[in-house]
């Protein structure tokens, strides 16, 4: 409790958020492991809280292994940096079924809410030889106060959410919230896409345009009645 604790407290005091537009920090799923990584691709632990105040839901064949669904993420970290999380596969099919579907059914929003990512080991044999992998989970933890929802939105309002890399003309939306279209001219080829993608796993795309930077916007006074 004293983490969530924390992580709460950090919204409520940050007074800037830095955001290379396009271009979010780059957390990723181990889950070969079990791990959450840094965008230095250090281990940050195999759990993980956040408050995504943008997300998305598509279909791509990003890393030309056929389409599959994945779920962006777009949060701030502990330094008011904002960071993007993706997962697919099953982590994502999961998160469609269980937590989204109960987030929707109560009436919330994710921008309202505090997960912790945590990781299922799953295990198995093919003939003679045995098997293991993680998948990804989520179960909502806490809910944030109304002051900080409104802070933090506050800070965000003006920022356009979206990760150039992982977009390209091919890619299928399903759902999405506070995320920034690009138009379909915009978009990557999917052709060239696979270029400028660094398959160091599959949730670590890379790019080599150069974004546009976004002014970080501070603190706004509250008006009292």
């Amino acid at each position: 409790m004293d983490e969530i604790k924390h992580f709460k407290q950090n919204l409520r005091a940050i007074e800037e958020i830095k955001y290379l537009e396009g271009a979010p920090l780059i957390y990723r799923t181990n889950c070969s492991v079990g791990m959450v990584m840094d965008h230095k691709n250090k281990a940050m632990g195999d759990t993980f809280l956040m408050t995504p105040i943008a997300w998305r839901v598509f279909s791509d064949d990003l890393y030309q292994k056929g389409h599959r669904k994945w779920i962006e993420f777009f949060f701030i970290n502990e330094k008011g940096n904002l960071t993007n999380i993706a997962i697919h596969g099953i982590s994502a099919e999961e998160f469609l079924k269980e937590t989204l579907s109960e987030i929707y059914y109560e009436g919330k929003q994710m921008s309202e809410l505090v997960f912790q990512l945590y990781f299922e080991k799953k295990k198995g044999t093919d003939g003679d030889q045995e098997w293991s992998y993680f998948i990804c989970r989520f179960s909502i933890v806490d809910e944030l106060d109304e002051e900080t929802i409104n802070h933090i939105a506050d800070l965000t309002t003006d920022f356009k959410l979206y990760r150039s890399d992982s977009i390209t003309q091919e890619a299928i939306e399903h759902q999405a919230d506070n995320y920034h279209f690009l138009s379909s001219e915009n978009a990557i080829p999917q052709a060239a896409s696979s270029d400028v993608i660094a398959k160091v796993d599959s949730s670590e795309p890379i790019t080599e345009e150069k974004p546009k930077a976004a002014k970080p916007k501070k603190k706004r006074a509250t008006k009292k009645n």
